[in-house]
């Protein structure tokens, strides 16, 4: 049985969540069409996360640190996570329409069910899926304590 971190560890979730980026040294992949479901995996597993998203990334926040699947120390400037600096150039950040922002659960999946590459409404069995298989009996002991993952 896995025993997860009791504070906030993006390395964990990046190492036994997303396994095969991890395994083969891809991490940066992640934010290349799943960083959302990085966050949403680090929110339901760790309390006193915050959910951030632009139109292009998610990551989280927390212990005053800005967090992605690349960013295993976190960062106080979330312009400074690696995905967005690969994404900025001089006169354009990395977003188009939607500038960061903090956004609760339900409106965090509404918005990349609508902008999100790849699965849609996938967080129920996709996501819940690989957190029961991963954590195993513990899985009942670490979610409930979080805001209902509908």
């Amino acid at each position: 049985m896995i025993k997860v971190p009791a504070s906030f560890n993006g390395r964990f979730i990046t190492r036994h969540l997303f396994r095969h980026y991890f395994n083969n040294g891809n991490i940066s992949e992640i934010n290349r069409g799943r960083c959302y479901d990085w966050a949403y995996m680090a929110y339901r597993l760790f309390p006193n996360v915050s959910l951030w998203t632009t139109d292009y990334h998610a990551w989280v926040e927390a212990k005053d640190r800005h967090w992605d699947s690349e960013t295993h120390k976190g960062v106080v400037n979330f312009m400074r996570l690696r995905c967005n600096e690969r994404n900025t150039s001089p006169h354009c950040p990395p977003w188009d329409e939607q500038e960061p922002v903090i956004m609760n659960l339900y409106d965090f999946k509404n918005f990349w069910d609508r902008f999100g590459r790849g699965h849609r409404r996938h967080w129920g069995t996709l996501l819940e899926s690989n957190l029961k298989d991963t954590l195993g009996k513990r899985y009942s002991e670490m979610t409930p304590i979080f805001e209902e993952a509908t």
